[in-house]
């Protein structure tokens, strides 16, 4: 098997955003997963009429009353891209959300396309526009110029190119949709694109905001949605799966350029494969056993793994009495290939938590599994009780994750596994592994001797700088052992400056702690303009002859302007300012 270190078709995540109903960021959502908590929600009577539900309707019994609720969509960030909010109130919120994610995964990677480059692809989808044909195009007054704006600011095809025009970014922007499968695909389609040599890095998700989302839905035997709102992947009670809501996006990277430059990963992708199942199947909105055999065993010969060394996989699992036995036939036929080993290998669905995310479930059962990876837990699956008996279990490589447990480092490298299936037959299959270990810094390590640090916030208004200072204290606060050099380098090699700016020089994490603090209650920070230029003659100091030649030599930028002033006062002088520096 080859060292991970060295493989040239290694990809590294380094970067992750996400948001599901009960989460609004990747900490938020493995809190949710770890702690076997659920989002659905069920509501009143009242609540229903309040919304526009007929008592006629609610009161049917196959009426489930229902649904996991994604907060906030509403909110968005209009004046940190430069939006007019009735120019944001346009765009579905599926690429709004998506549009922040994308933000907050280049943060959370500490990379700003300004300072680290442009070349980033982008790849993703979203689900069905709901929010277009449910409420803009409600409007009979409505213009065609008005229509046509409204067109661009809500179709699938402009998603990622949205997000490359507003950040900036020159890599491949492709918008793709296969159903259910979506933000996999997108995984590996950006896999490609790296190994390609298309970009440098590669942002990949997708988001799904079905509409309205604080109603229920009729239940019908045979459907897709359960009779009661659950999910139960792999039970012998399930009968259809929840409707589901979330963004995820992540941002990867080859892994020697990762290491390289010295990245914060997450986990690593050692494999992905992609294919349809054609005519293999009893009809075209049917799963094919065949199909999904082919693509995860494409993914293991991609990668290199053994199958026996994967302890984790994180189904489709939807939940529904035809999807589930297919699945796991697929997933045991593929395997028992390579091995005949049984109960070695959890398996598990997040729709039991949030129910089914469409375009974003793939991701978000991406990141479930980075996450694992990179934390050592494997988090449980909620309402399994019974094994569906067509599974035959107690035969396969897998066991239901029914408890939240610790996954054991030994001395080979974790490993997991994710499945994505889309309807109409695009299948998406990957094989991660944990960080190499070599990459894992010790929480013990002592801070370095280097005295005192600079650590600057900066936000598009007062308000945003509040805010950085508290997240960033309550994120010191609830993880221990962050070096304070690190953290500095991150503030100012990886945010963008805004505006509005503080600054501190501290020389403990603990002091930056006491001075976040102040921060997190001042309001009036003040507001820098970009424009300014400013000059600094101190006219006193350590200066010595030829102190500027290093940089000259080394820094075109420096060098540049340095000949400019010397050409500018060359009109004035008899002798040569830069041989006299």
């Amino acid at each position: 098997m080859q060292d991970l270190d060295q493989s040239e078709r290694a990809i590294a995540v380094i970067g992750i955003s996400c948001r599901v109903p009960g989460a609004k960021s990747w900490p938020e959502f493995w809190s949710l997963l770890v702690e076997g908590r659920s989002s659905l929600q069920v509501f009143e009577s009242s609540e229903l009429s309040e919304r526009g539900v007929e008592q006629e309707t609610f009161q049917n019994p196959n009426y489930v009353r229902a649904n996991n609720v994604m907060e906030d969509v509403d909110k968005f960030d209009a004046h940190y891209f430069g939006m007019s909010p009735g120019e944001a109130s346009s765009v579905d919120p599926q690429q709004r959300v998506f549009l922040e994610g994308a933000v907050h995964a280049l943060n959370d990677a500490g990379h700003v396309p300004r300072k680290s480059g442009r070349d980033i692809g982008i790849f993703g989808g979203c689900g069905k526009n709901d929010y277009l044909h449910q409420n803009l195009k409600l409007n009979p007054n409505i213009s065609y110029s008005e229509l046509y704006r409204l067109m661009l600011a809500n179709e699938k095809d402009f998603m990622t190119t949205r997000v490359a025009y507003q950040l900036g970014l020159t890599g491949p922007a492709i918008s793709l949709n296969t159903a259910c499968s979506t933000s996999l695909v997108a995984v590996h389609l950006a896999c490609q694109s790296l190994l390609a040599g298309d970009c440098q890095m590669a942002l990949a998700g997708g988001s799904c905001i079905a509409l309205p989302q604080d109603v229920g839905y009729p239940y019908e035997k045979g459907m897709i949605f359960s009779r009661d709102g659950k999910c139960r992947p792999f039970d012998s009670e399930a009968s259809g799966t929840s409707p589901g809501r979330g963004m995820g996006i992540v941002l990867l990277r080859p892994l020697k350029d990762a290491i390289t430059h010295q990245d914060h990963i997450y986990a690593v992708i050692r494999g992905t494969a992609v294919n349809n199942d054609g005519q293999e199947k009893i009809g075209y909105t049917a799963p094919s056993p065949i199909g999904q055999i082919r693509v995860i065993k494409q993914a293991l010969r991609v990668s290199g793994v053994h199958p026996e060394s994967i302890e984790m996989v994180e189904a489709h699992g939807t939940g529904t009495p035809l999807g589930d036995p297919i699945e796991f036939e697929a997933l045991s036929q593929a395997w028992k290939s390579f091995t005949q080993a049984t109960g070695f290998c959890s398996i598990g669905s997040l729709k039991s938590n949030f129910g089914h995310a469409e375009s974003a479930a793939g991701i978000l059962g991406f990141i479930k599994v980075v996450l694992s990876l990179y934390h050592g837990m494997i988090p449980k699956t909620l309402h399994f009780r019974q094994p569906n008996p067509e599974l035959e279990l107690e035969n396969s490589p897998f066991r239901v994750a029914k408890e939240t447990k610790i996954w054991p480092s030994t001395k080979f490298p974790r490993r997991g596994a994710v499945s994505s299936f889309g309807m109409g037959g695009t299948n998406a299959h990957a094989v991660l592994e944990e960080a190499p270990r070599s990459r894992i810094i010790s929480r013990k390590t002592p801070e370095p001797n280097g005295g005192f640090r600079l650590v600057p916030l900066s936000g598009k208004s007062q308000e945003s700088v509040q805010r950085m200072a508290k997240n960033l204290k309550g994120h010191l606060e609830n993880n221990g052992g962050i070096l304070l050099g690190d953290i500095s380098y991150t503030l100012i090699q990886g945010r963008e400056e805004f505006p509005f700016r503080a600054i501190s020089t501290v020389g403990s994490v603990e002091d930056l702690k006491s001075t976040l603090e102040r921060h997190s209650k001042k309001s009036d920070y003040p507001q820098f303009n970009r424009d300014e230029l400013v000059f600094v003659f101190p006219g006193q100091g350590s200066q010595y002859v030829r102190m500027a030649k290093d940089l000259y030599c080394e820094d075109a930028e420096f060098r540049r302007n340095l000949k400019l002033c010397a050409d500018s006062f060359s009109k004035h002088l008899d002798w040569d300012l830069l041989q006299t520096l």
